[in-house]
Order: structure tokens, then sequence, then C-alpha cells
């Protein structure tokens, strides 16, 4: 059919009148952001988004492959912090009830955290008693006097001596209890790191130690909570004062601790710009274990692999260990029961009928285990997860003596005739720096800089603050 001039007239008047349906229905569907197009614009346009669409969809089509995506690993902060932080560590949880003293003569203030309430803070010359009682604190002096009732959700504790007793300790710092429940309340110490170190060091190593071994510990300790500080913002605490994290004591007197800390101040492992969250445990063994097959989306960095510790002794009593030997039938439902309590697959495992390594470590230290029971069923754990659930309580069944616990993961599992016989190397999840290790290159003239270059390749001692 001929272009004639009538029909490009009508062809051109459909094409505007489309234009105009298309801009008032963008901006009805965009209101805060009006799309003006004249003229060929539209078609521009389109053709733009379409060859913008296929190279996004084409990306690594030629030449450089696409990225892959980036795993979504717990944040590290960076080495910059400029200034001392200040820590909060859970030193107690679930509580009811507490009294708390002033020590060094100070009086306890009592004042609503933070203090944005109408609420006049408290003084008591001889201690404070205070509850948690339907959904309010209940704040009295010690042996008796009038109560204050406050319906907070949080109290921040304090002296002005910067000392509070508590359950026998000292805490240096504020402490602020945390509302949990209508009942109960968690108890935080809001502390500056270098005041809380000496408190870790102290409970972490043998007051006897090597003060080299003292040091290496102080930046490994001081590195780790400054990474959990990071993960837990949204959190009301950074850190425990046990095992789940590092155990804190309070207060210490004890010399090489305040030393170390002192020594060492603002010094923490960093690789790539990043603090490293310095793993430790109290003895590795031979090989150290790789911190991305034991903590959840842990990043695979090189200071955060295990490594043959072999050039070194390790005076440990936990070096090596075992056999232990236990019934196959109540170790297959230990293993089962603690399955149950984390809402593992292997809570559905049978009588075990064999357990076979299936990855290693990059010191080829054991990683994961396959564990297949009498129905042909089979169940990955992780070392750590094996550990964990081989020394599982449970209320069904006996409790196990330490000679009956396994101390690490990094075992050799045999199964002989009704019974499982276990050796294993090292105590704790082998992660890092082994601190009996530390202690063993210390005695042996070996620096913290030696020390922590063994146990953390790769990572650099910088300064933060």
């Amino acid at each position: 059919m001929p272009h004639t001039s009538r029909g490009r007239s009508r062809r051109r008047r459909r094409f505007w009148a489309a234009l105009d349906r298309a801009r008032r229905w963008w901006r009805r569907r965009r209101p805060r952001r009006p799309v003006v197009l004249i003229g060929g614009t539209c078609a521009v346009l389109v053709v733009a988004g379409l060859l913008t669409t296929l190279a996004l969809s084409c990306s690594g089509c030629f030449g450089r492959p696409a990225a892959p995506p980036v795993a979504d690993h717990p944040p590290s902060p960076p080495v910059e912090l400029g200034q001392e932080p200040q820590l909060r560590i859970r030193i107690a949880r679930g509580r009811g009830e507490l009294t708390v003293d002033g020590q060094r003569g100070g009086a306890v203030l009592v004042q609503p955290h933070p203090d944005r309430s109408a609420h006049s803070p408290l003084r008591f010359d001889g201690g404070a008693d205070i509850q948690r009682r339907q959904g309010a604190f209940i704040i009295q002096p010690t042996g008796g006097g009038q109560a204050f009732r406050w319906r907070l959700d949080a109290l921040d504790v304090h002296s002005r001596e910067d000392a509070l007793g508590l359950d026998g300790a000292g805490f240096p710092g504020r402490l602020v209890l945390v509302a949990t429940g209508e009942e109960t309340f968690d108890v935080v110490n809001h502390v500056g790191i270098e005041t809380y170190l000496p408190g870790v060091l102290a409970s972490e190593l043998y007051s006897h130690w090597h003060i080299e071994a003292y040091r290496a510990q102080a930046i490994a300790a001081r590195s780790y909570a400054l990474v959990m500080a990071e993960r837990r913002r949204r959190l009301h605490y950074d850190l425990e004062n046990t095992q789940a994290s590092q155990v804190y004591a309070g207060a210490t007197a004890n010399a090489r601790a305040l030393e170390a800390a002192r020594d060492t101040r603002g010094l923490v492992l960093s690789y790539d710009g990043l603090i490293v969250p310095a793993y430790y445990s109290s003895c590795t063994g031979p090989l150290g274990q790789d911190a991305a097959l034991v903590f959840s989306n842990e990043r695979d960095i090189p200071p955060l692999r295990g490594r043959d510790h072999r050039p070194w002794s390790d005076d440990s009593p936990h070096r090596l260990w075992g056999p232990v030997q236990r019934p196959i039938e109540g170790f297959s439902r230990r293993i089962a029961a603690w399955g149950r309590s984390v809402g593992h697959a292997v809570a559905a495992m049978d009588t075990l009928e064999q357990v076979e390594v299936i990855r290693r470590s990059h010191a080829g230290r054991a990683a994961a285990f396959r564990l297949t029971d009498r129905r042909g069923r089979s169940y990955e754990l992780h070392a750590e997860q094996l550990r964990l659930a081989a020394n599982h309580a449970d209320a069904s069944l006996p409790s196990l003596s330490a000679a009956q616990r396994l101390r690490s993961g990094d075992v050799e599992v045999r199964l002989e005739g009704p019974f499982v016989r276990i050796r294993g190397r090292g105590f704790g999840h082998g992660v890092g720096m082994s601190q009996h290790g530390a202690q063993s290159m210390a005695r042996q003239g070996q620096g913290y800089q030696q020390i922590l270059n063994q146990y953390y390749p790769q990572a650099r001692i910088v300064r933060a603050y």
C-alpha cells in the first residue's frame, strides 16, 4: 500500500495519542518523578533501555567472566578507630534480683538508662538491692529502707569511684540492667576496652605464664572483642563473660595482665584493612582448624586458616588424649538428642554404624564427618558439631564424666563391637592461637610478634587508636 500524506498524518496522530496516554500512565505510576518525552526521545530511551538490559544480562559474555555473588559474611570493623571503644559485656542473664555495692567506699548511684526520665538519680551509701517485679524495677537500700518502683526498660548503676561489687567480684565502669521480661533482666558491664582486657587476660591465662604470651593474648583478645562488638551492634551487649565469647572476671590485680594490656594498648591484628576476629583456644594440637569450617559465614582468609604447629612444642596435657570408650547405643542416642535440641537432621539417626572424615582443613585437620546409621541413612556434622553432640547433656541420658567428654573435634573414631573408641588432639575448636602453644613459644624466646605470625599468618599488627 502506498504511503500517502493522509496515511502518514493518521499514523502521526495515533503515535502522539499513544505517547500522551503513556505519559499520563507514567505520571500516575511515578507521581514524584514526572518524565517529559519530546518527539523521538521516546524511541531513543526505549532503544537505550533495551541495550542496557541486554548489556546487564550478558555481563561476562565477552572477555571477563561475571563476578560471583558476594558471600554474606559478618562485618569486621576497619582498623582506623580513632579512640578507645567502649564495650558492653553481659555478665549475668535472666536475673530476678541482685545486690550491688560500691567498692573503695563509694556510694551506689542508680538512674534510668538512658537518662531520659523524670526520675531523679538515687544514691545508696551502703549498696542497693534491685528486683524486677511485674514489669518494674524495685530499688531500695541494702538492709531495708524506702523502696522505689520504676517502670522502666533499663537502669544505670554506677559509682563515682568507678568500681562496683556484684556476686563477690568487682567490676569497673558501670552496670546496665536491661529488662528481658516482666520478672527478669540481664546485667551488662559498660566499660572501656583497655579496662576490660586485664580481666580477660587474668581469666584466660595462668598467672605465672610468660609476659610474651600475655602480650600475644592481649592483641588477639582486643581484636576479637572489637569484631564481635561490630557484629552485635543491634543487641544490648557485645560479648559474654564466659567461654561463649572470652572469659572475663572483672577487675584484676594480676600484674602481668595489667602490664600486657598497657604495653599493647590499641594494637590489633589486621588483614586487608579490616580487624581480624582473632579466635583462640586452649590447645590446637599439632594441626590448626579453618575458621570458615567452624563458624557460620566466617571469612576464609589466610589469618584464619589452620597451620601445622608441630615445629613448636605444646606443653598442654590435652595435646594428645584418649582413648575415650563409650557404648555405641548411648553415643548414638546422645547425638540424636543434640540434633533434636538444635533442629539438626541427625535427630533421626538410629544406632551408629560408620563414621568417616569427609573434609579437612588447610593443615589436614579433620573438619567434617559423615555419620551413617544401621538403616543406611547418612548425616553430615562439622567437627565442632560432633564434639558438641557427643558431649550433649540431656535429662534422658546419664551425665558424662570429664574423662568421657570429647575435648576437641580433631578426633579419630573407631567402632569396635558394642563400643566407640575415640582418640583426639587439642582442647577447643582449634581456630587461631593455641594458648598453650603461645606459652611454649614464649618460653623458647619468641616474642609476641612471632607468636601471632605463627597463629595468624599474613595478619599485620597495627595500631587502631
